[in-house]
């Protein structure tokens, strides 16, 4: 099954195919995971939807300030659209955090619209997902630090690789720290592997 994952997240980075419409994209450049400082967690957020097959679902994961995983997750879940999912996985993910007790976070998605709806506070957000944006909000009061960015599609590859894992599993799946696939992406990044981005 690890090896399987392995094999679509490659297979999907590769193609270059989206998760979503609503994610963001930078121009060509060279780009680098980067850790969190010391005593943060940094966790990567994603959607994925297949509107033919009508699946959809989550992935996040939680890494420290060496770039190791401490949680990740593929989670099948029901949202309406991209945006929608987008925020639907940021929140599912403050929840993971909120109850794991860490109390300075960064938070990274590639869907440009949610993010500035969570820095706007005077933005009414689209009526579809503008009490996801109110639940975020209120999370975020749990956290003595938190930050909520922006980031090109091509540095959000692991959490894109867990999101699109839920289209072919029907429940939860919280792969274990030991699961050697998704450490060695992990590790690859914090070390400076680059992305070369090309829209």
């Amino acid at each position: 099954m690890d090896e399987r994952a392995f094999l679509e997240f490659h297979a999907a980075s590769a193609s270059g195919h989206a998760t979503t419409s609503a994610s963001y994209s930078a121009p060509a450049a060279t780009l680098n995971w980067i850790s969190p400082p010391v005593g943060y967690h940094k966790v990567n957020c994603d959607a994925a939807l297949e509107i033919e097959v009508q699946k959809e679902g989550l992935g996040f994961i939680f890494r420290d300030h060496r770039g190791y995983q401490v949680r990740q997750a593929s989670t099948p879940h029901h949202f309406r659209s991209a945006v929608q999912g987008e925020a639907i996985a940021i929140r599912c993910a403050l929840i993971e955090v909120v109850a794991a007790g860490f109390t300075k976070l960064q938070v990274e998605s590639d869907c440009k619209e949610v993010i500035g709806c969570i820095h706007d506070q005077n933005q009414h957000p689209p009526y579809e997902f503008s009490t996801i944006i109110s639940d975020i909000r209120r999370l975020s009061s749990f956290f003595a630090f938190n930050s909520f960015q922006c980031i090109p599609r091509a540095m959000n590859g692991i959490s894109d690789g867990l999101a699109r894992k839920t289209l072919s599993i029907m429940c939860m799946t919280d792969c274990p720290n030991s699961t050697l696939w998704l450490h060695d992406l992990c590790e690859s990044e914090a070390l400076g592997c680059t992305y070369t981005v090309l829209q």
